[in-house]
């Protein structure tokens, strides 16, 4: 009997067809390009830069809200700062500018004077190449992904490990519904770094790659600069170890570190210009408890619980103990426990309106390891493992992503902490209206319960 071949080039067409109907069903139901919030401070450098030509910052404020402005963009003295890293603005940056090309009020751009209380940055044309700037950086990131795993696990296995660190974490929301935030590009970066943290290759020039993505990563989140512990393990192979001359490793030393400060020299120089020197603790005073972190209710309380939102986490840090190499094993989770441990003492832990934990988004591609190491793990054993864990995932997928329909939809108080975000559409005496108990499973169910008999009205 004879047996037709498959055609690769066929399937690939398929699987390329299939994630994008998947994507224009799931843009279109969260879709929203705006610059809200924290979104403002992250895209204000880049419009005053392209539009004013200068750094002069008070006119995009002007689009902020009075508590934004005030709490976050100005200091006691009255001055106006930027605490928020600049990195997503060069990500931004060609799709604003290529923009302008068809805006006919581009002549009077350059002129600063013009724009007294708001910015031509802030029209909806720009909003839309801004939303589709980030959805380039989550296509760029997600495909980084999985031809970062795959050599190392197969195909089945990057597959799951990238399908969970993308649908099944806030990453789709802050993609569509929130694409002023840096959560997507801290993604992207975290993913071309973990790429080339697993090259084999030995070579300075790899070294000046991983330097160059580590400042990446630091330029786009500063916070997110502990991740640099996933180049350890190729640092301690290709630096330290083996049989090199003091003066091999001092130059494969500088092969790394001096790209990585290059790349993140222009946030130094942002700060020089703002807060007139070039380093600076840019979170606003009071705001990081250090010594009293939050991590079980970051982990699994009602308020936005990451484990609870998106339980994916939980099989990703799990995935990371089948990681066969001990270096990266290691590494890998000293990354995640740092930036869990950072997020905790957050004085905002549960990340204010966030939808699930977004300060995670970060580590989806090291969570996608996990995954991906997991699944190769249990099809090495055989059985029927490998369909259970591939079903798990596919689980925490549906259930992530239907919470994430009801925040979208106002389902679910957006922020736990603000007793004004529970009124929503109940009478006033309605017993939802109450605040959430940071542990009050019973009546976080009951809601989502709620929220999904909406759903099918």
């Amino acid at each position: 009997m004879r047996t037709r071949k498959r055609n690769p080039d066929l399937t690939r067409t398929a699987i390329l067809v299939l994630s994008a109907l998947a994507i224009v069903l799931i843009g279109r139901d969260l879709w929203r390009p705006a610059v809200l919030g924290d979104g403002i401070g992250y895209y204000a450098p880049l419009a005053s830069a392209i539009f004013d030509h200068d750094l002069n910052l008070q006119n995009e404020y002007a689009h902020a809200s009075p508590s934004v402005r005030s709490h976050w963009l100005t200091l006691p003295d009255g001055r106006l700062v930027d605490p928020y890293p600049i990195g997503v603005a060069f990500f931004w940056a060609p799709v604003i500018a290529s923009a302008t090309l068809t805006d006919p009020a581009r002549a009077n751009y350059g002129q600063p004077g013009r724009w007294r209380n708001s910015s031509p940055g802030f029209d909806k044309r720009y909003f839309n190449a801004l939303a589709i700037g980030t959805l380039l950086q989550a296509l760029a990131g997600a495909a980084i992904l999985y031809r970062c795993l795959r050599p190392h696990f197969g195909r089945p296995a990057a597959a799951l490990g990238v399908a969970g660190a993308t649908v099944g974490t806030p990453f789709l929301y802050y993609t569509f519904g929130m694409p002023s935030y840096a959560h997507v590009a801290s993604f992207l970066a975290c993913a071309a770094l973990l790429a080339a943290a697993l090259s084999r290759s030995t070579s300075r020039r790899s070294l000046v790659l991983l330097g160059a993505l580590w400042g990446l990563v630091a330029l786009v989140r500063y916070q997110d600069a502990v991740l640099g512990i996933l180049a350890a393990p190729k640092l301690w192979r290709d630096v330290v170890r083996g049989n090199r001359s003091w003066r091999e490793r001092i130059a494969r030393t500088c092969a790394f570190a001096v790209p990585a400060l290059l790349v993140f020299l222009p946030q130094m120089l942002f700060w020089q210009r703002i807060y007139g020197q070039p380093l600076v603790f840019a979170v606003p005073s009071g705001f990081m408890h250090w010594w009293n972190p939050q991590v079980l209710p970051f982990l699994f309380s009602t308020w936005q619980g990451a484990i609870l939102w998106s339980p994916v986490v939980l099989l990703g840090i799990a995935g990371l103990f089948a990681v066969p190499d001990r270096a990266l094993r290691a590494a890998t989770l000293a990354a995640v426990a740092l930036e869990i441990y950072a997020s905790a003492a957050a004085g905002d832990w549960w990340g204010s309106a966030s939808c699930g934990a977004r300060r995670l988004v970060v580590v989806g591609p090291v969570l996608a390891l996990g995954v991906a190491a997991l699944f190769a793990f249990t099809t090495g054993r055989g059985g029927r493992a490998p369909l259970a864990l591939a079903t798990a995932v596919l689980l925490c997928i549906v259930w992530n992503w239907r919470l994430t329909q009801f925040y979208a939809r106002d389902y679910l108080p957006r922020n736990p902490a603000n007793a004004v975000d529970y009124m929503r559409d109940f009478p006033p005496e309605h017993p939802y209206r109450r605040v959430w108990g940071q542990w009050e499973y019973a009546r976080w169910f009951e809601e989502v319960g709620n929220a999904e008999r909406r759903m099918w009205r």
